[in-house]
């Protein structure tokens, strides 16, 4: 069927009984100190209604334009959906705090199959549920072209002397440590395998290409960073020098970048054995966190997570947003570029 037939106030209906079987949407069951229970009002009124708790409030949101942030037949319908909702989450994380509800908006072409947007929601819900994200509500619109935009909101913790505890980019200071968690380069060298590149078996390639459409929000670990007493960080989405950069511009400094100190997944380093190094440092889309601390705070952070955390180089007094990037001949190469621009990079 498609979603033209149905119409939108019969799509609207079908999303919003997924939501409801699935327990992502308004319950009057839950604990009281669940995320989901001011959800007061979702799906069917003009407006999503919560109480908030006496927390900071969160926002952010994204776009996926299909032909542009996704092909069809690189990854299926429930990959979509999930990572629609989990780059957003790690917005949340990338500032330590906790998500709590979202607004899905779709642009549809008339000829959608409505077997496609259901599977879409599928994976919107899966993440919905491993995250504690509520879908309050959002909304439906013809579009020339497939696109899903997420709002998403959380909260962060108000400490008792009423300070901001969340992790900022305009914090680094000179003589911090650069960090990150997990593996970089995963999600890119993931891309370039569902575009036929690279060589290795399936379990390496089923690793790479899940990287990249199934990315894993950080969100434990913002969390422990910031009771760790880290007061930097950003996630990374357009590539590990990019987004330093940035972090080292929002808080006028520069950063020197050991890129022989990046973690790097076997997976990534025998698929594409000359070429990842340059995925790990530019490659983006890993969406895990980069941070800057002391070391003492960072040994700290490695006490609370279970995730792995490297030390990749250090913050200094410099040119603002200048990243000096340490080659595997110890050469230094002056970074001064940005990430991807949607109106530049094509």
């Amino acid at each position: 069927m498609k979603v033209s037939e149905l119409g939108e106030f019969g799509l609207i209906e079908v999303l919003n009984k997924m939501v409801l079987e699935a327990g992502v949407g308004v319950r009057d069951d839950l604990d009281p100190l669940d995320i989901r229970s001011g959800l007061m009002i979702g799906i069917g009124d003009d407006a999503a209604v919560w109480r908030p708790m006496g927390y900071m409030e969160l926002v952010t949101t994204d776009t996926m334009v299909q032909d542009i942030h996704f092909k069809i037949g690189f990854g299926s319908w429930e990959d979509v959906g999930w990572k629609a909702l989990a780059v957003n989450i790690s917005d949340i994380a990338a500032m330590g705090g906790e998500p709590t509800y979202s607004l899905i908006t779709l642009g549809l072409p008339l000829d959608t199959e409505l077997d496609n947007i259901t599977e879409l929601y599928n994976g919107l819900i899966q993440a919905s549920k491993d995250y504690g994200v509520a879908i309050a509500g959002g909304d439906i619109v013809r579009s020339s072209s497939f696109m899903i935009t997420v709002a998403l909101m959380g909260r962060a913790v108000i400490t008792e002397n009423g300070d901001r505890d969340i992790l900022l980019r305009s914090t680094a200071a000179p003589g911090d440590l650069v960090a990150v968690t997990g593996f970089l380069g995963s999600s890119a060298g993931g891309l370039r395998c569902l575009q036929g590149q690279g060589n290795g078996n399936k379990e390496e390639i089923d690793y790479l290409t899940r990287s990249h459409m199934r990315p894993t929000p950080r969100i434990i670990e913002g969390q422990a960073a910031v009771s760790a007493g880290v007061k930097c960080g950003l996630d990374i989405s357009d590539g590990t020098v990019a987004d330093l950069s940035k972090l080292c511009a929002a808080s006028g400094v520069s950063a020197v970048l050991d890129s022989l100190s990046l973690p790097v997944h076997d997976s990534l380093k025998s698929v594409f054995p000359k070429e990842w190094l340059s995925l790990a440092l530019y490659g983006g889309e890993d969406y895990e966190l980069l941070f800057t601390a002391s070391e003492t705070n960072i040994y700290v952070l490695r006490d609370h997570t279970k995730t792995p955390i490297a030390v990749i180089g250090h913050i200094e007094a410099g040119k603002s947003g200048a990243v000096t990037v340490i080659g595997e001949d110890g050469e230094a190469i002056l970074w001064e570029g940005g990430g991807w621009d949607h109106l530049r990079n094509r």
